[in-house]
């Protein structure tokens, strides 16, 4: 099966997938003459660009049949006399040439607006951004979010290094999609935590609505997650993990658990602060807590924490600490 309009338009522009790259190569593979046609759209997109893109869409891929066909009719046409043939051809220069020139500023110009990228970075605090179709994301301090001009035309399309919250606007034919090197998420309409801190694991959980979490590479092998669960990307695959609100703290500056292990509510403080958390008894890590904070610096949610398990805070360099003693209550 040869690639849909769609995959054409992202081959032809650079902005593909790996799973497009595969159809191509599959396709290119099954007839001899489909080398042939492929070089053809090149070519008319080079020429061309944007303009080529309404001639490919309505004019998917020829068989091989058809397309041998079709160059035996233009070789065995009936010739014009020769003068005229000459005439209509100093004239076609003519006009290709002006028609060239018109088309090669103009091609140079859509190129460059093609290829331009937005990028949105949160260096040293947390952003808030608001994209081109509404949807609101919110960036962790560290993370980049990357997508092009044609984004909310041909596609809603994000890339995404680090960690950020999407409040997405529903749009029933244009899906939104936030990819990273361990996966995507797609949705319609939504909101939802990505954690894309590296390149082997992504982590998504859901606030609201229903997301679909996949592999760049095989787009067709999705697990759906709906809202108030979590779900965790490898190379092994997609798992499920227990739902935490916790994780989104960084951003609402809240972090509540009832009867919660503690074991959970030091993690969330560890992700929230990104400081690194050790407890001397790991016995105490199962122990239930019911626990409300607001705000509070790592050192200060630590210390209330402490109290309720009768132990010690101490401060281990510049980012850590360490909870000694103390027993369940």
């Amino acid at each position: 099966m040869p690639p849909t309009p769609e995959q054409w338009i992202r081959l032809l522009e650079g902005s593909h997938s790996e799973h497009d790259e595969d159809t191509l190569r599959r396709w290119l593979a099954e007839d001899a003459a489909n080398p042939g046609i492929w070089a053809d759209y090149q070519q008319l997109w080079q020429r061309y660009g944007a303009f080529a893109a309404t001639h490919i869409q309505q004019n998917p891929p020829r068989t091989a049949l058809a397309w041998q066909r079709l160059q035996q009719d233009m070789h065995t046409a009936a010739a014009p006399p020769p003068t005229a043939r000459f005439a209509r051809a100093v004239w076609a220069v003519a006009a290709a040439a002006v028609l060239l020139l018109a088309l090669g500023g103009w091609w140079l110009w859509q190129q460059q607006q093609q290829q331009q990228t937005y990028l949105v970075v949160a260096a040293d605090g947390i952003r808030q951004y608001t994209l081109p179709d509404g949807s609101i994301a919110t960036l962790r301090p560290g993370s980049r979010l990357r997508y092009g001009r044609q984004f909310n035309h041909r596609h809603r399309i994000l890339h995404l290094e680090g960690e950020a919250f999407f409040e997405v606007q529903r749009r029933e034919n244009l899906p939104f999609v936030v990819q990273s090197p361990a996966g995507a998420v797609e949705v319609l309409g939504t909101s939802f935590l990505v954690e894309a801190g590296s390149h082997d694991s992504l982590l998504l959980s859901v606030f609201t609505g229903v997301t679909a979490l996949y592999g760049v590479e095989s787009p067709q092998q999705r697990t759906q997650v709906a809202a108030q669960q979590s779900a965790v990307r490898t190379a092994q695959g997609v798992a499920m993990r227990h739902f935490r609100a916790g994780r989104l703290a960084w951003k609402t500056g809240q972090l509540e658990h009832q009867a919660a292990p503690l074991g959970e509510v030091l993690s969330d403080l560890e992700h929230w602060h990104g400081v690194r958390i050790r407890i001397e008894n790991d016995a105490l890590l199962r122990c239930q807590v019911t626990i409300a904070l607001q705000d509070e610096r790592a050192e200060a949610a630590l210390a209330a924490i402490a109290a309720i398990f009768d132990m010690k805070l101490e401060a281990l360099g510049t980012d850590g600490f360490l909870l000694k003693g103390g027993r369940c209550k």
